[in-house]
C-alpha cells in the first residue's frame, strides 16, 4: 500500500524552525503549493548548532515539539530550507563532465579546507551570468558532519527529505515564478529581480534574472541597520552587474521586514512585501505567525526550486552516489 505524502517545507534556524504544509488531494493545488497549515516552534538547539552532548536534550525537546505540530499531517515530503548565515557557504567553480558523486567529493573537499573540519554539503544552486549560456559556478550550502546529523536527526521522524534550498533562493524563484500580478508581469517584461531577507545580526540578498532558473547572485550580510541593508542591497547588485534603476521588484522578507527596513530599502529600490504573494485566506492562515517570518517556507512550497536548481540531494555518512 502506497502511503501519500503531504508536501511540506521546513526553515530550520538555530533557535527556531517555520513550517508550511500545502493543501491536500487536489493536485494542481499542491502544485501551486497553496499554503493550508503554518507555524513557528522554538527549537532552542543555540548557536553554534548542537555540538555536545550536553545539547542532546534540547534536540529531543524540538523533536518532540515538531512531532506535536504536525502529527495530524505525517508522513511528510519535505523540502528543507537553509539560510546562508547559519551555514557554511561559499561560490565553487563546476568542472565540466564531473558525475553527482565526484561533484559531491570536491565540493566536500572545498567545504573541508574553508571550515577546518569534516563538512556534509547540502544545497548547490547553480548561479550564472546575466547573458551566458549556463551557470558560472554554484552557490554551495554546508554544514558540519556533527551539525548536519543533528539536522538528519530533527527530520527523521516526520517523513522524508526531498531536498534543500537556500532561503533567499526559494524567496527568489517563487517571485520569479509569478507570485504576485505586479511581479509576474514585471518578470514577463524582463526585469531582474532582487529578494532580501532581512534578520536581526544578518541580511541575505538573491539576485535573479527574468525566470530565476539560475540567480545571478546570492550573499549574505552582518548588518546591524537598515543603512547597512541599504548598502549591501545595492553592492549585490553591483557585483551582479546590475544597477537599482534596472530592478522591478525587491521582494522583503525576516524578522525585520518593518516599516522602518520597508522605508530605508525603498529609498534606492522598488520594494514589495511577501505577503502580497498570498490570497485572503493564505494571509489569515499566515496571520498567526506572520507572512514575513513564514516567506522562505511558504516561497519553497510555492517554487519547485528545490527539485529543479539543487544539484545535489541528501547523503548520510559514507554513502556515495
Amino acid at each position: 500500500m502506497t502511503v501519500t505524502k503531504t508536501r511540506a517545507a521546513l526553515a530550520i534556524e538555530a533557535l527556531r524552525a517555520t513550517y508550511a504544509i500545502a493543501g491536500p488531494g487536489d493536485s494542481s493545488m499542491e502544485k501551486a503549493g497553496r499554503l493550508r497549515l503554518c507555524g513557528a516552534v522554538d527549537l532552542e538547539l543555540g548557536r553554534p548548532w548542537l555540538s555536545d552532548e550536553g545539547r542532546r536534550e534540547s534536540l529531543d525537546r524540538a523533536v518532540d515539539r515538531l512531532l506535536f505540530e504536525l502529527q495530524e499531517e505525517l508522513p511528510l515530503d519535505l523540502t528543507i530550507v537553509l539560510h546562508p548565515s547559519e551555514c557554511t557557504s561559499f561560490v565553487a567553480q563546476l568542472p565540466p563532465g564531473l558525475s553527482r558523486g565526484e561533484l559531491e567529493a570536491r565540493l566536500r573537499r572545498e567545504a573541508a579546507l574553508l571550515a577546518s573540519r569534516p563538512m556534509r554539503v547540502l544545497a548547490v544552486h547553480p548561479i550564472g551570468a546575466q547573458d551566458g549560456p549556463g551557470p558560472d559556478g554554484a552557490y554551495v550550502l554546508a554544514l558540519e558532519d556533527a551539525f548536519a546529523d543533528m539536522l538528519r536527526r530533527l527530520t527523521a521522524p516526520l517523513g522524508s527529505v526531498s531536498g534543500f534550498i537556500a532561503a533567499p533562493v526559494a524567496v527568489a524563484a517563487a517571485v520569479a515564478a509569478g507570485g504576485s500580478a505586479a511581479t509576474s508581469s514585471q518578470i514577463l517584461s524582463g526585469a531582474s529581480s532582487l529578494a532580501i531577507g532581512a534578520y536581526a545580526e544578518y541580511t541575505e540578498y538573491c539576485v535573479a534574472g527574468p525566470d530565476a532558473a539560475a540567480p545571478l547572485l546570492i550573499h549574505a550580510a552582518p548588518t546591524r541597520s537598515d543603512t547597512d541593508r541599504a548598502y549591501f542591497a545595492l553592492n549585490t547588485l553591483r557585483r551582479a552587474g546590475l544597477e537599482a534603476r534596472t530592478v522591478r521588484s525587491a521582494s522583503v522578507y525576516g524578522d525585520h521586514a518593518g516599516q522602518e527596513t520597508l522605508r530605508q530599502l525603498g529609498a534606492v529600490l522598488p520594494v514589495e512585501t511577501i505577503v502580497e504573494m498570498l490570497d485572503a485566506e493564505e494571509r489569515e492562515t499566515a496571520r498567526r505567525v506572520g507572512a514575513d517570518v513564514l516567506a522562505p517556507a511558504v516561497c519553497a512550497l510555492r517554487s519547485d526550486a528545490a527539485g529543479d536548481v539543487n544539484l545535489l540531494g541528501w547523503w548520510g555518512p559514507g554513502e556515495t552516489s
